[in-house]
């Protein structure tokens, strides 16, 4: 399952799936925040999905590592933040 969160120009975030990412890759006016589980999500489908926004290879393989600390990286046009196994109580 993905969750997304996109806001266009001055507008509010809104909550979304999947679809808005095609929105956000049509309006340059925007900013998309995607939440991928992969505990519902295919390790292809996500792969495919991480390379689309052209995130370092390296951090692509970081996403599938069973066990990896929290950890954030800036480029140049994304911020890539991984973390696993938080949850309310």
């Amino acid at each position: 399952m993905i969750g997304t969160w996109l806001s266009t120009g001055k507008e509010a975030p809104t909550h979304g799936d999947e679809a808005q990412i095609n929105t956000w890759f049509e309006n340059t006016d925007s900013c998309i925040w995607i939440d991928i589980d992969l505990s519902t999500f295919s390790q292809a489908k996500a792969e495919q999905l991480l390379k689309r926004f052209a995130c370092h290879p390296l951090a692509i393989v970081d996403v599938f590592r069973s066990r990896h600390p929290p950890k954030i990286e800036l480029f140049e046009e994304q911020v890539f933040m991984l973390y696993r196994g938080i949850q309310s109580c």
